[in-house]
């Protein structure tokens, strides 16, 4: 363990977790009240009073958000209930998306656009997760594009020549 450690213990055999942050001198800063039903506070107890006898863990989030990113690892169900939450959604859903997104990938973007059914999706070439900074102007172009389409003031698109 080391200072600044998600630090988190299972209690009533893994009904719910009590979790705290290690202060790196065998102390931990977590919410708590002597008992159960006395009112609680934030409190610096020792790694031991903080554990109670149960095993301290760490949240280890490098392992998280691997697990996040590794969207061949998630369940297929997963995938149909967001689908059908989708497919739900019956309004005007403008999805812009950088194809360099490190976080959100362009697949998953565009599988949200071809579920909901007034959609419209957008990528950007060179852009990642942060297109609002990476290109403001086009940003604000995509969007009032997206609103003047739905007022019906949007201009006709010029015919390639």
């Amino acid at each position: 363990m080391a200072k600044g450690d998600h630090l988190y213990v299972q209690r009533a055999n893994g009904l719910y977790a009590h979790h705290g942050i290690d202060c790196g001198d065998g102390t931990a800063i977590h919410y708590s009240g002597e008992h159960w039903y006395s009112s609680r506070s934030v409190r610096h107890t020792t790694i031991e009073a903080f554990a109670r006898g149960d095993e301290v863990l760490v949240r280890d989030y490098a392992e998280f958000f691997a697990r996040l990113r590794d969207t061949k690892s998630l369940p297929r169900r997963l995938h149909v209930q967001l689908a059908e939450i989708l497919r739900g959604i019956d309004l005007p859903v403008l999805i812009l998306a950088g194809m360099r997104d490190g976080v959100i990938s362009p697949e998953s973007a565009l599988r949200a656009a071809v579920n909901v059914r007034r959609a419209k999706a957008v990528l950007f070439e060179d852009e990642g997760h942060m297109i609002g900074e990476e290109s403001p102007e086009r940003l604000a172009r995509e969007v009032k594009l997206f609103v003047d389409e739905l007022e019906g003031t949007a201009l006709p698109a010029r015919s390639a020549r």
